[in-house]
């Protein structure tokens, strides 16, 4: 949905590039980039750096709010710290859209002042509080600019040599996507998805005995984005796929060989994932199907595909299936019964 700095064909290689970098950068001098993934997803938005400036400036105003008033209010720590912040920045991102809803509606320019990501300044506020905002903001912003060089080397090799991969270049069904809401939504869709993610981990949120255990949904975002895609089955398949040969590769192969815990574990997800992600686009592309997995979504789908990875390894792929199910079903009712409402009045109003 976005329009990156690089082509589809790139986007993937800056992702797994920036979790190279945050990795190599943590390892040399210990401090993080506020998540492996921030290199990679801010280095497709450097031309527009006032995106970036408001993710950056999200993250340490929901810093502030979290840790100087709710942190010691509600004895916030761990995974309720976390979701604090992600909610929080949430919050604030809906502030600003809501804000500049009406002036960028007349002037799209002013949609530069959005921030990159939904959760990326809460992730990113959650790395402030282990380490200073300062540290935090520098580190992000050199490996931004590392990664952003080196893509920069890359496209202009490319385009001297020709070496194109032509992923998604003229699909069949580009006229045929049916999304189940409006992808404008998007950030509604994703609270929402991040809302339901918390009750279901939190069961004792929800109704008694509706949840026996505690289940994770595939990351924060993810029934967001798959709700998005109820009406593509064939996208969903592809992402659950994909996330299932992550988790096979990761758990059966890497965990096997080497000691993989923590960020390191959730690098080697991220990396394994977006690998096995662009593989099977290529695979799609070259079997003459015109079946583009995910198209207008291509940066996000590896995410997606890491993060169910992940929380398989953690409770198991049965439960991660249920938990993903559940909150996508979530937020598909509850968007669709918005959509269906907002189109009922503006039809009401047009009469």
């Amino acid at each position: 949905m976005y329009e990156y700095a690089f082509d589809t064909e790139l986007v993937r290689v800056a992702l797994i590039l920036g979790i190279i970098t945050s990795m190599l950068f943590y390892n040399r001098y210990g401090v993080t980039t506020g998540g492996a993934i921030v290199p990679g997803y801010l280095a497709l938005f450097v031309p527009r750096p006032t995106q970036i400036v408001m993710t950056f400036l999200i993250a340490i105003v929901t810093y502030q709010l979290v840790q100087r008033w709710l942190r010691p209010r509600f004895m916030l720590w761990g995974r309720r710290l976390f979701e604090a912040e992600i909610l929080v920045a949430l919050a604030l991102q809906i502030l600003v859209h809501g804000l500049l809803y009406v002036p960028a509606s007349s002037d799209p320019r002013l949609i530069a002042l959005y921030s990159v990501g939904f959760v990326l300044p809460g992730v990113i506020a959650h790395d402030m509080g282990r380490q200073k905002a300062q540290v935090t903001v520098q580190a992000g912003i050199i490996c931004t600019l590392v990664v952003f060089g080196i893509m920069t080397l890359i496209r202009a090799l490319r385009d001297i040599f020709g070496l194109y991969v032509p992923i998604g270049d003229l699909p069949l069904r580009t006229g045929g996507l049916t999304y189940a809401y409006p992808p404008g939504w998007l950030l509604l869709g994703v609270t929402v998805s991040v809302l339901g993610s918390i009750a279901l981990y939190h069961r004792n949120l929800l109704p008694r005995r509706l949840l026996a255990h505690s289940l994770r949904s595939g990351g924060f975002v993810s029934a967001g984005y798959l709700a998005l895609f109820v009406f593509q089955p064939l996208d969903i398949l592809f992402v659950v796929v994909c996330a299932g040969i992550t988790y096979l590769i990761v758990t059966r192969l890497l965990m096997q060989r080497a000691i993989l815990f923590g960020r390191a574990k959730l690098s080697a997800m991220f990396l394994t994932g977006m690998t096995v992600t662009w593989l099977g686009e290529l695979l799609l592309d070259f079997s003459g199907l015109g079946f583009v997995p995910w198209l207008g979504f291509n940066a996000i789908a590896p995410t997606i595909v890491s993060l169910l990875a992940n929380d398989a390894q953690r409770q198991g792929p049965r439960r991660t299936v249920m938990g993903m199910g559940l909150a996508t079903g979530l937020v598909f009712l509850v968007m669709a019964t918005l959509s269906a409402g907002y189109q009922f009045v503006t039809e009401g109003r047009l009469i």
